[in-house]
């Protein structure tokens, strides 16, 4: 299984709190446990099968190899 995104991982978790919103609002009972199993099963599949950046380690590497020092990123904004 490919993994998610995290924009796309925070994207499902968000929609499957808004659901189960809706199944917290029901009255007691069978239909309400087995939805409620249901969704955090979901939702913790989605936990597990989120990756990250989707960057690989080689490209994240050099992302951060590329980057300024916050003091160099200050003083050019204040220059």
């Amino acid at each position: 299984m490919k993994g998610l995104t995290t924009d796309t991982g925070l994207n499902w978790l968000g929609f499957l709190i808004l659901v189960y919103q809706g199944v917290s609002a029901m009255p007691e009972g069978q239909a309400k446990s087995i939805l409620t199993g249901a969704v955090l099963t979901v939702a913790a599949i989605v936990s597990f099968a989120t990756k990250g950046s989707g960057l690989s380690k080689e490209q994240g590497t050099e992302v951060l190899g590329n980057s300024k020092a916050i003091e160099e990123v200050l003083k050019a904004g204040r220059e």
